[in-house]
C-alpha cells in the first residue's frame, strides 16, 4: 500500500503497471503474471487521450483488468 501512494503523482507507465500487477497478485491471483505487454502498452497509450483524470483512472482499471 505505501508504494501506491508514494507514487499517486507519478505519470502512469508500463513500469508502474507492472509493479502494481505484482503487488496485487502476490496476494490475490491465483494465477500471478502480467498480461500481453503490447496490449498494455496499447490501453496506456489510448489513455493519454482523455484529459480528465478520473475518466482515465477508470479507463485504465478496466481495460487493463480486462486484459488479465
Amino acid at each position: 500500500m505505501q508504494f501506491m501512494l508514494s507514487n499517486l503523482d507519478r505519470p502512469v507507465d508500463l513500469d508502474l503497471v507492472k509493479e502494481y500487477n505484482r503487488i496485487v497478485c502476490e496476494s490475490l491471483c491465483d494465477k500471478p503474471g502480467m498480461p500481453a505487454i503490447g496490449k498494455i502498452e496499447e490501453v496506456l497509450q489510448l489513455a493519454k487521450e482523455i484529459d480528465h483524470p478520473i475518466k482515465q483512472g477508470f479507463y485504465l482499471f478496466g481495460h487493463i483488468a480486462r486484459e488479465r
